[in-house]
């Protein structure tokens, strides 16, 4: 089954002339996502879901001068905005750098500091 969405999904592709980046935003989707689907051959459930529903669409065509340029978000149909985001990366100044430092294992937290955060204000013997 999952062999065959993902066939369709290339398909389906292929005919609008989409490239893989194109297809994903209208999918609202990682390309990430897009190229384990297709190296595995597998697709989860909720992903399965979501296939479906795109492809049983009034299957969306995108020209070519379109798929060059931003695809504009109104036309994408999506219950989730997100506005803004903002991370801290634990020894890293960019998401690439912490998956470096996941990958490789360095240890990147340590103990908090007592001046910073007392443990004595979080913990008492006797609950």
């Amino acid at each position: 089954m999952s062999k065959q969405l993902i066939q369709k999904l290339e398909s389906f592709r292929k005919k609008n002339g989409l490239s893989t980046l194109a297809l994903c935003k209208l999918m609202g989707i990682y390309p990430v996502t897009f190229r384990r689907w297709k190296n595995s051959g597998n697709v989860t459930e909720a992903y399965k879901r979501l296939i479906n529903n795109f492809l049983s669409q009034s299957n969306p065509i995108i020209s070519k001068k379109q798929d060059r340029k931003k695809i504009d978000a109104s036309s994408l149909n999506s219950d989730i905005a997100v506005i803004g985001i903002g991370c801290y990366y634990p020894g890293a100044s960019n998401v690439r750098e912490l998956w470096e430092n996941i990958i490789s294992r360095r240890v990147q937290f340590r103990r908090m500091l007592d001046q910073r955060l007392s443990l004595s204000n979080y913990y008492n013997e006797d609950p």
